[in-house]
């Protein structure tokens, strides 16, 4: 599939298609854009890709160039490599046909490897979007209308992914993420959980987003008190990241992760499964494998890449 990646310092691509979401690093829109159409990329540049809706996501850290067929990532305009509390991100969008930019609203919760969580509201994918934000120091997630560039409704939890009927959504906690691997966390939200190693009360919650009400499905207990775990687990901060919805919706995956050694050691997770009611829980894929870059292939399968020694 054709992708298109815009070359610009200081911007983040989040969507391709007849339109792309961009969030912006700087406090105003571009004035000059500069498009590059790329066949190949790189294996190993980091990218999320979400084509669950009618138009092709992807989210990737730019300026890029094109060298040989591959793409590689040139530095982002920015001090750190990762925003601190109180840097504000622009999100917007560009018209692939008529190159015109228009921003949409701001945030306070975002990343450079998963931006804000952008996605098109299934429902009403040709005019709404949802991305995460910061209430003061607590993450919630705002419901943008893209034709009248207003904030239509804010819901009470940050999104992590969204089902295909467009119905519910996964929320995770980012302010423990950013405690515990800041490259995924949000930075300047308060986090109850702190100082609580396995929480009993945090996890993997479900989002009615007619409603807005959310429940805990799985909590971060759960996984240490019902499943075989390294040692060392027991003695370490535990957080979930990086969850979807199967195709049909009816179960999600994500992953429970651990550092080793302390919070500069290396991860070591394992992917487990749920049915949207909390019921059926199952680890698929066991700790010690380096996951990485996964997704439903149908209903019952998940591709996962892995390292393992045994296969060189």
């Amino acid at each position: 599939r054709n992708m298109f990646f815009l070359r610009k310092k200081g911007l983040v691509v989040f969507l391709g298609g007849d339109s792309l979401l961009l969030l912006s690093l700087s406090p105003f829109p571009p004035s000059h854009l500069y498009w590059r159409h790329v066949h190949n990329v790189h294996r190993g540049h980091r990218a999320h890709t979400d084509t669950r809706a009618p138009l092709l996501r992807l989210l990737r850290h730019l300026p890029v160039e094109r060298r040989r067929n591959e793409v590689h990532l040139s530095g982002i305009d920015l001090p750190r490599p990762r925003p601190e509390a109180g840097e504000r991100a622009v999100v917007g969008y560009i018209d692939t046909r008529s190159g015109d930019w228009t921003s949409l609203s701001t945030t306070l919760a975002w990343n450079l490897q998963q931006g804000t969580m952008l996605h098109w509201l299934p429902t009403r994918p040709d005019t709404h979007i949802v991305h995460n934000d910061l209430d003061g120091v607590r993450l919630v997630s705002r419901l943008i209308n893209v034709d009248k560039g207003e904030t239509e409704r804010t819901y009470d939890r940050p999104i992590a992914a969204m089902s295909h009927k467009g119905d519910t959504a996964c929320n995770l906690n980012y302010a423990r993420m950013f405690r515990r691997r800041r490259v995924v966390g949000y930075a300047g939200a308060d986090d109850p959980t702190e100082g609580v190693l396995h929480p009993e009360d945090d996890g993997l919650f479900v989002m009615d987003l007619k409603s807005g009400e959310s429940r805990l499905i799985v909590s971060m207990a759960a996984i240490i008190s019902e499943f075989e775990h390294p040692e060392e687990m027991g003695r370490r901060p535990i957080w979930f990241n990086h969850v979807g919805f199967s195709p049909d919706d009816s179960r999600i995956f994500f992953l429970a992760r651990y550092t080793e050694g302390g919070t500069s050691g290396p991860l070591n997770s394992a992917m487990f499964t749920v049915a949207q009611d909390g019921s059926d829980l199952r680890k698929v894929v066991d700790y010690g494998q380096r996951m990485s870059h996964f997704e439903w292939k149908n209903n019952t399968e998940i591709v996962v890449t892995i390292e393992r020694e045994s296969l060189g």
